[in-house]
């Protein structure tokens, strides 16, 4: 006879929280562009545009559901995912 698996503790146990504070978020911000990369301005916006508008990252960099720039709106400046 097996015994009974073990009880998963609720995300609270685990974690106090489930967002970055603004601090952070600056944070990774600041790191990204403190990089000697070749494309580190672009991570830069790309995260940013993440936590500003709560996209996830097959949300912003998926291949079947990510950004296209069919999606974006540069002359009202409004930006959208759209999911397949």
């Amino acid at each position: 006879m097996r015994p009974p698996p073990p009880v998963r503790l609720p995300n609270k146990h685990y974690r106090s929280r489930e967002y970055l504070t603004p601090s952070e978020v600056r944070s990774l911000l600041d790191a990204a562009l403190d990089r000697k990369a070749r494309y580190s301005h672009r991570d830069y916006i790309l995260m940013l545009m993440m936590f500003r508008h709560g996209l996830r990252v097959g949300e912003a960099v998926g291949k079947t559901c990510g950004l296209c720039w069919d999606a974006l709106i540069m002359r009202l400046r409004f930006s959208r995912s759209i999911s397949k």
